[in-house]
């Protein structure tokens, strides 16, 4: 992502790095999240109402499930808090 200029390196007091994302990447990224939910909706809309409920409520019990260890995805890590 570096390489394609859609994030930038940061170097911490302690000579660590850190990586963020920057307006490209922001954008790639808003360019691709359009895409998804465009795909979803059509997929979603193929289902129905009852199985679109049904397979998002068995995908997010996957995830929490096999994913026990992770961050959820919506907080922030404990180095990140301020």
């Amino acid at each position: 992502m570096e390489e394609r200029g859609l994030v930038e390196k940061k170097a911490r007091e302690d000579g660590s790095d850190v990586y963020g994302i920057n307006q490209a990447g922001e954008e790639a990224a808003l360019r691709l999240l359009a895409a998804a939910k465009a795909t979803e909706a059509t997929f979603l809309e193929r289902l129905g109402d009852w199985e679109s409920v049904a397979l998002k409520n068995l995908l997010k019990g996957f995830i929490l499930e096999t994913a026990a260890k992770l961050p959820h995805p919506w907080e922030r890590a404990e180095d990140e808090k301020t």
